[in-house]
């Protein structure tokens, strides 16, 4: 297994949160359960609050693994139980912060079986033998609650297939230039190149990828995140740049700027000697 995520332009819009987890069991009780993946963006964030997301997915690692006397299927449907309730008693603290503005995807997979529920306006997709699959129609159907998690989606992912999870807008956007066309599967590898072919379209894009791509091994690999900020790539390659800015750059680098002044000293010493 490769899981992986991309941050496409992370601050891009001021107060926007994004960041992905993956807990693997510890030990023998905690395997029974596999592994839990959460992927959250949260807008117009406070100031005070720019590790929520992060809280928010140790809380549900905890209490998620606290579980393993249960089936998978029953410490998943518990764990959305107290998910809501961590939501009801930030409101009842006026906390609304996250109101219109979380997107939350969780998900526990067992070798190839896979349970998730979310909020928000996340995609949630796979993409199999070139096509996208799209998994809302899961969640559809069943009777909305006023609970932030209120529904829950099962399948089975195949070899080569990718689990996709990322916002609507940019969704629209990867689709628009043809990102998920003209490859049978795609790996982090894959996905990587084609967002660097399209930069300059997506430069006014921001949001999360994450992935999970199935190869043959079930061996989950370490996550891998990559960020791709097309306006600071594109000022990089700029041939404005005027010498002391370059300089500034390079004294960026410890090793470097140590070459430089061993370079400096040793033409001084050279001039004394003269």
């Amino acid at each position: 297994m490769e899981v992986f995520e991309f941050q496409i332009n992370p601050r891009l819009k001021k107060e926007f949160l994004m960041e992905s987890f993956y807990f693997a069991p510890k030990n023998f009780y905690e395997k029974k359960l596999g592994f839990l993946f959460c992927v959250g963006e949260l807008k117009n964030a406070p100031p005070k609050k720019s590790t929520f997301l992060s809280q928010l997915a140790i809380f549900l690692r905890e209490n998620f693994y606290k579980n393993f006397s249960k089936k998978r299927e029953a410490a998943f449907k518990d764990l959305l139980v107290l998910a809501n309730d961590f939501f009801d008693q930030l409101l009842k603290k006026g906390e609304d912060f996250w109101c219109f503005n979380l997107n939350f995807f969780i998900c526990n997979l067992k070798q190839t079986e896979f349970l998730f529920s979310k909020t928000g306006e996340f995609k949630v997709s796979i993409f199999r033998a070139g096509k996208l699959y799209d998994l809302e129609k899961k969640l559809k159907g069943k009777t909305p609650t006023l609970k932030v998690f209120d529904k829950i989606a099962k399948g089975k992912l195949k070899e080569r297939d990718t689990l996709f999870v990322l916002n609507k807008e940019l969704f629209r956007t990867l689709e628009k230039e043809k990102i998920f066309s003209h490859s049978l599967f795609l790996n982090e590898e894959i996905l990587r190149n084609k967002i660097k072919e399209k930069e300059e379209s997506l430069k006014n894009s921001t949001g999360i990828i994450f992935g999970i791509y199935v190869k043959k091994t079930k061996v989950f690999e370490p996550l891998k995140k990559e960020k791709f900020e097309v306006k600071k790539i594109l000022k990089n390659l700029s041939l404005k740049t005027n010498f002391f800015q370059k300089i500034h750059s390079l004294s960026s680098n410890p090793k470097i700027l140590l070459w430089l002044l061993l370079l400096f000293v040793l033409l001084l010493g050279k001039i004394i000697l003269k």
